[in-house]
């Protein structure tokens, strides 16, 4: 890192007042992001919303960010678009999953399928999950599986209030049935 990067870092990790972060155009595969993050991370825990935008998650990025926002304990909004495929969902998930404050997570534009809708689901079927929120919109992969998936986390699940599933054209009558169903459903 340049030496006016280490002087910007050095000072995040003093700051405390700093509770929203957002990084457009950034990449975690060369560390940089996480340096970013590092430095809110080393003396405070203040973080409470992050929002990435267009940031490289490839070669080892989704490990480096995973590890970082498993350290946010007051996280409540994670945001990342539009970068999000398998692989890098599975990290990113065990990252925040152990997070009791995380309220929001959005991933529209996202590029996953069935592996990460499964991640996804777990997560939602936890009862110490208190996700109120979820954004999948605008992801070509998501079809009648992914839904069927989806659907199904949420027979017991009573902490979600809004899924986002607009322009996921991938997904036709028979998986929106399979919403309708379990969302229907008096005893869900």
């Amino acid at each position: 890192l340049a030496a006016n990067n280490k002087v910007f870092f050095g000072g995040l990790s003093f700051n405390v007042s700093v509770t929203s972060l957002s990084l457009v155009d950034c990449s975690f595969s060369s560390g940089i992001g996480y340096e970013i993050l590092n430095g809110f991370l080393l003396n405070n825990c203040s973080l409470t919303q992050i929002v990435m935008y267009d940031c490289s998650l490839g070669d080892g990025g989704s490990g480096y960010l995973a590890t970082a926002l498993s350290k946010c304990v007051n996280l409540n909004s994670v945001s990342l678009s539009p970068s999000v495929d398998d692989g890098i969902l599975v990290e990113i998930v065990s990252g925040i999953r152990g997070l009791r404050r995380l309220q929001k997570l959005s991933l529209p534009g996202s590029n996953f399928g069935p592996t990460g809708c499964e991640v996804l689901a777990t997560m939602l079927r936890d009862p110490a999950t208190n996700l109120e929120h979820l954004d999948l919109r605008y992801n070509s992969r998501i079809d009648d599986t992914c839904a069927k998936i989806l659907a199904n986390s949420l027979e017991d699940n009573c902490k979600l209030e809004d899924i986002q599933l607009h322009r996921n054209n991938a997904i036709t009558t028979n998986g929106w049935e399979t919403f309708i169903e379990v969302l229907c459903n008096q005893s869900s």
